[in-house]
């Protein structure tokens, strides 16, 4: 039986375990804890799991640039091409930085929805 879609919603939004959504799933910017420190359950299915949230990274970071340029063109109608492109570089470097934890959850919570967790997700490793 799938998890229900709101508690995967909120533990994307929160960075909560998309199980229980009470624990983190994050220590640090950039690291991802092994376990959910109160449920038990393994983040990481298996070696190379999250390589998946790369494309929604990709994705949302096209996104946003493509929005970028919209504005910086159309709405600001900047002139100078060197400037738009220093806004779409800086919004090219620094928009995934602050997303990456938030596509890791996303495909986190695809795949708890496509595939509900078992008793060997919990269980000690």
């Amino acid at each position: 039986m799938p998890l229900p879609i709101l508690n995967l919603l909120l533990g994307v939004l929160r960075l909560r375990c998309p199980i229980c959504l009470e624990g983190k799933v994050f220590r640090g910017l950039l690291a991802t804890r092994r376990r959910c420190e109160h449920c038990g359950y393994y983040f990481s299915r298996e070696s190379g799991y999250f390589l998946g949230s790369v494309y929604f990274g990709y994705g949302a970071t096209l996104f946003v640039v493509l929005a970028a340029w919209l504005v910086t063109a159309y709405v600001f109608r900047l002139e100078s091409d060197i400037f738009v492109l220093a806004i779409l570089i800086a919004t090219a470097v620094a928009f995934p930085l602050w997303f990456f934890r938030y596509s890791r959850m996303l495909w986190m919570g695809l795949d708890l929805y496509l595939n509900p967790p078992v008793k060997e997700d919990f269980a000690e490793r």
